[in-house]
């Protein structure tokens, strides 16, 4: 997999805005954290609206378990 297609600072971003959504119902972080979170999460909403309407690259499946996956995951299998 390309995985150099991806953003690793977005992905990140989006690992950080995922804590805040668990942490919504599991009111685990201390306040300290959800405000430096959410300056985080400020920096993605941008971002996110940049791509918004754009089109995913094209995934093409290159190896069996690839292939087998893409199956399961279209309802094709």
């Amino acid at each position: 997999m390309a995985y150099e297609r991806y953003r690793q600072d977005l992905l990140g971003l989006f690992r950080v805005a995922q804590a805040l959504h668990i942490n919504f119902y599991e009111d685990w972080l201390e306040s300290i954290t959800i405000s430096t979170y959410l300056e985080d999460v400020k920096k993605l909403l941008p971002e996110r609206e940049g791509i918004r309407g754009v089109a995913p690259p094209e995934f093409t499946p290159e190896t069996c378990d690839q292939r087998n996956r893409w199956r399961r995951l279209t309802l094709e299998g």
